[in-house]
């Protein structure tokens, strides 16, 4: 019996380890819900960890575009890109991302153009 319960312990510890590896937990923090006009979002917190930025878009009807400029800023009061995606919109979802390792204290997504019927787009920051 002793053979048996010390191996289902070893692999418990083994699976109890994994499940608390950073690299293993993933996290979506929203940046930017339903936009659906051209206009930089409100700021959010920005986190000390890599993180991928991705954005989805649809339409209600037909074809459209968005483009989408992630921005970091440590005041508040300046803003530079990390990164573009830029969405070919159409009725089905499509989306577009990009990684950075950015460090910056406030995070804010800007709509810089949105085009079609019913377009909204929508971006997190998974980590």
């Amino acid at each position: 019996m002793k053979r048996l319960i010390l191996p289902f312990l070893a692999v418990l510890c083994v699976f109890g380890a994994l499940a608390q590896s950073p690299s293993l937990r993933t996290s979506a923090m929203p940046i930017l819900t339903n936009a659906t006009t051209a206009a930089a979002g409100a700021a959010v917190r920005g986190l000390d960890v890599q993180k991928t930025y991705e954005a989805h878009g649809t339409t209600s009807a037909g074809a459209g575009a968005a483009t989408v400029v992630v921005q970091g800023s440590n005041s508040g009061l300046s803003w530079s890109t990390l990164g573009t995606i830029t969405l070919v919109l159409s009725t089905t979802d499509s989306s577009g991302s990009f990684t950075s390792s950015d460090r910056y204290q406030w995070l804010r997504a800007n709509v810089t153009s949105i085009s079609g019927t019913g377009a909204t787009v929508s971006i997190t920051a998974g980590y």
